[in-house]
């Protein structure tokens, strides 16, 4: 549920640049085409993706949404996300996942540690932040020690 609600944060995210680009550029250029509202549009959605997963999920290991609600995603050994893994993760992997009518994302509820097609294909795991800074896994039930 945690990962849901991440999830729509970065949606909204999302959503809101690519509704102040369309609202910036109609101010500053007037009438525009259909066409060129959705080019401002692309453009804006592949800054926010480009800067929200790809970046921050290398740097921080979160994207927006996932520091807000207090997880973050590690390797499968619990060592920090590399730029190798997060371009896999967030490229292929979503793709992959996407596919089949979401069932790649629907798989970490029947999973036994919680991950889906996008985790197992780069070798990651979503945990939470514990107090002690000790990461601990996000689905109840499955918090023992994984690494």
């Amino acid at each position: 549920m945690v990962r849901l609600v991440a999830f729509f944060l970065d949606l909204v995210l999302l959503l809101g640049a690519m509704g102040v680009t369309v609202v910036g550029a109609v101010a500053l250029r007037g009438r525009l085409l259909l066409a060129e509202l959705a080019m401002w549009s692309a453009l804006a959605a592949c800054l926010v993706l480009l800067v929200n997963h790809l970046i921050l999920c290398s740097v921080r290991g979160q994207s927006v949404g996932m520091a807000l609600v207090g997880i973050q995603i590690v390797r499968a050994d619990g060592q920090p996300l590399s730029w190798g893994r997060s371009l896999l993760r967030h490229t292929l992997g979503y793709g992959l996942a996407a596919l089949p009518l979401g069932l790649g994302f629907l798989w970490m509820l029947v999973d036994g540690q919680g991950r889906g097609w996008h985790d197992l294909l780069s070798g990651t795991r979503v945990v939470t932040e514990a107090d002690d800074g000790e990461a601990q896994g996000v689905f109840a039930g499955s918090s023992a020690d994984r690494r």
